[in-house]
């Protein structure tokens, strides 16, 4: 009877893996806490002020709830769905002028663009992190 054996090649590139070794989850899912504090360490920070859309509760596997709660950090964070995003505002009523919450689902064009949506808060040009949510 044959034998079947399965041999699973390695077919990446190490050299482009290495951020791997730096996941570290704080309410992050895949380790992108570490990932992007590594990353910030590497290319530095402009002025501390980062996006994320869908950003649910601000807080289930956040990649930015770190930043903005342990960090201090600046944000602008936004959810479409209006519950959720009136709790969001609640957990951050105490940062105002320093979190903006806004409940919009990001679109193309229009009002719903993330540059209109942006437009409305006073988030510089040359923020340092984007994060989408799905």
């Amino acid at each position: 009877m044959p034998v079947i054996e399965i041999r699973r090649n390695k077919r990446t590139n190490p050299k482009s893996t290495y951020l791997r070794e730096f996941a570290s989850d704080v309410t992050s899912q895949y380790g992108e806490d570490g990932i992007i504090a590594k990353i910030l360490d590497l290319i530095g920070t402009k002025n501390k002020w980062c996006v994320e859309f869908g950003a649910w509760d601000g807080k289930y596997l956040s990649n930015t709830w770190n930043l903005i709660n342990n960090k201090g950090w600046n944000a602008v964070l936004v959810e479409g769905e209006t519950t959720r995003a009136d709790r969001l505002a609640g957990t951050h009523k105490s940062r105002k002028g320093e979190v903006f919450v806004e409940n919009a689902f990001v679109g193309w064009e229009g009002e719903h663009s993330l540059d209109n949506i942006l437009g409305r808060t006073p988030i510089p040009m040359d923020f340092d992190v984007l994060v989408y949510r799905y």
